[in-house]
């Protein structure tokens, strides 16, 4: 795989700089009126955008080690 959903170069970017490319994934499976919120007060929402009519919140997490992300969404679970 290569491009910007390449995991090389996603994980060189580091987490301020991924929600963009999430960003570019919307736009590329065709949600619409995509906006990027993310930043302080942002209420852990960092993209909006609209698909077959839905409007979705997504929050973008970066870690450079699996089992912290994996570890962190268990713990917002419970």
């Amino acid at each position: 795989m290569g491009g910007f959903l390449d995991p090389k170069f996603i994980l060189g970017l580091g987490p301020s700089q991924f929600p963009r490319q999430v960003e570019r994934l919307l736009w590329h499976i065709e949600f619409t009126d995509v906006v990027n919120i993310g930043g302080p007060g942002d209420s852990g929402g960092n993209l909006l955008g609209t698909h077959n009519g839905l409007g979705w919140v997504l929050q973008c997490k970066w870690k450079r080690q699996d089992k912290a992300i994996r570890d962190e969404l268990v713990r917002s679970e419970r």
